[in-house]
């Protein structure tokens, strides 16, 4: 137990570290002790990580993480994929030919904690974690709750490169829609917002979408308008909904509407006019975010 609460700790300082010891890092080796060395690999982990921030082509730093990716100990496991989730995010493109296999072997090979640091990583590979992309949507109809919204939120960030699991998503949605109540997180609401980071390649779904835009759930609305503008910037009724909702006398529906329009950036373009009086609201945070998406929509 000491091991792994040290781990943890260690593990949110990852960025901590700086790349002082060329030896260190290149002496990590397997262990088929599962509690040892925790500490010590997790220092490696982050030196190979701020190597391949700076040079995503060293091959020898790579080759360290991918090796702890497949270490007895799952805490190192777990801390090897982070770290490959963490350098996807930069230079996702230069590593992915090496790190998505390897993945996605840990989410066909791996056990529970595998599966889920694998799926997270995955994330943060965008469009080049592809190659994961049948695998990855079998998660979407995990009993694990957690493993379902991270497998839709990874097939959303890989945006126009996932339009195949389109009818999977709507699929879900058309499905479980009874399920998802009020704000609470659910599976409606991860499989939304990835068919609106998908964009224009989900015009397939715009029927499930549509459907939800006279929903019981306010909250589903919301996502659903937002997601439809972001597919179909000409979409007037998703527009109306939108309006509707930022004049909501709820101030919760107020907030998650406009948050959920800043979220989309740019493509909240459609909505201008209904953020634009949205600062007027009475409540400040509908304001300020209202103002703040303003300035990106200049």
């Amino acid at each position: 137990m000491r091991t792994f609460l040290i781990g943890i700790a260690l593990a949110e300082v990852l960025g901590l570290f700086s790349c002082t010891n060329d030896r260190a890092v290149q002496s990590v080796r397997r262990t088929d002790d599962p509690n040892a060395s925790v500490e010590a690999n997790l220092i490696k982990l982050t030196e190979a990580k701020q190597k391949l921030l700076v040079d995503p082509f060293d091959k020898a730093a790579l080759s360290i993480v991918l090796t702890l990716l497949n270490d007895p100990n799952g805490i190192n496991r777990s801390n090897a994929a982070n770290t490959l989730g963490e350098v996807g995010e930069k230079h996702g493109e230069i590593i992915a030919a090496s790190a998505v296999p390897a993945l996605i072997d840990r989410l066909e090979r791996g056990d529970e904690g595998d599966q889920y640091s694998a799926l997270k990583a995955l994330r943060g590979f965008g469009p080049h974690a592809q190659l994961s992309i049948p695998i990855v949507k079998r998660f979407l109809q995990s009993p694990d709750a957690q493993k379902t919204w991270i497998a839709a939120e990874t097939l959303g960030r890989m945006k126009g490169a996932a339009r195949e699991v389109v009818p999977d998503l709507a699929e879900v949605i058309d499905k479980r829609k009874e399920e998802c109540r009020d704000d609470e997180l659910n599976i409606c609401r991860f499989a939304i917002q990835a068919l609106g980071n998908i964009g224009p390649a989900a015009t397939e779904a715009r029927a499930s979408l549509s459907r939800l835009l006279n929903n019981h759930n306010l909250y589903l609305r919301a996502y659903a308008a937002v997601a439809l503008i972001r597919i179909e910037s000409s979409g007037q009724e998703a527009v109306q909904v939108i309006a509707k909702l930022l004049r909501d006398p709820n101030v919760d529906v107020r907030r998650r509407t406009i948050w959920e329009l800043k979220d989309a950036g740019k493509e909240a373009k459609p909505a201008e006019s209904d953020i634009r009086a949205a600062l007027r609201d009475k409540d400040e945070a509908v304001r300020m975010a209202a103002s703040d998406l303003l300035e990106h929509l200049k």
